[in-house]
């Protein structure tokens, strides 16, 4: 069962996508980017998905740390208060996808099973390259 981290300081939030997801992944959450980064370094996480506005660092504050710290992981980013560039942004820094809350959960899955695809298919590749 592949592994998401989800990045969220709204419990509500966590507590709804995690019941949602739960037959089909193992979901970890975190409150803060600081904590995502411990959760990120104990744990084998394949898709990260993230809030912008949260406690401590910000979202692209945390990507860029992701990045820093795995450029494969995958990021999905997450936010209720987007403006015309963050999407942009958040795309240079190498995030996978920009969703805008609040989404249909359906959304969001579809663009974790696509975002988690493309991850395996890039693997592949990879490997296929290097034998």
């Amino acid at each position: 069962m592949k592994t998401i981290l989800l990045v969220d300081d709204e419990p509500s939030f966590q507590d709804l996508l995690c019941r949602y997801f739960e037959n089909d992944y193992h979901v970890l959450t975190s409150e803060t980017g600081e904590d995502a980064l411990e959760v990120i370094k104990a744990n084998e996480v394949d898709l990260v998905m993230l809030d912008y506005i949260m406690p401590g660092i910000n979202g692209i504050e945390t990507l860029k740390r992701i990045k820093e710290f795995n450029k494969e992981t995958p990021v999905i980013m997450l936010t209720g208060h987007s403006s015309p560039e963050l999407p942009v942004t958040a795309k240079e820094l190498g995030a996978n996808d920009f969703i805008t809350k609040p989404s249909m959960f359906k959304v969001i899955g579809n663009a974790i099973s696509r975002v988690l695809n493309e991850t395996s298919l890039k693997k592949q590749d990879s490997g296929l390259l290097t034998n």
